[in-house]
């Protein structure tokens, strides 16, 4: 159950920050001159992330597309760390 709980803060953590880098993402780029830029990515036919720069003024938008699978990959990347380190620790002994 342990394993699981930490799966599942990872995965929200990776969702959160997934976020924050949607809505912070555009200000580096305006920081940077781009004044004109659009971007928006699909995959199964969903955005995975929608982001307009025009003049001074930025959208952006963090899918429901990339939620979910910035949900699935933190969980991905635990368990895949998880079993890593497993396998170290069980070899070093």
């Amino acid at each position: 159950m342990k394993i699981f709980t930490n799966a599942l803060l990872v995965s929200v953590s990776a969702s959160l920050l997934y976020i924050f880098i949607m809505f912070v993402a555009p200000m580096f780029l305006m920081m940077s001159g781009s004044s004109a830029f659009s971007s928006s990515p699909e995959l199964f036919g969903h955005a995975l992330y929608v982001l307009n720069i025009a003049d001074q003024e930025f959208l952006s938008k963090a899918t429901n597309l990339g939620l979910i699978l910035s949900f699935m990959l933190g969980g991905v990347l635990y368990y895949g760390g998880h079993t890593l380190r497993n396998k170290r620790f069980h070899q070093s002994l």
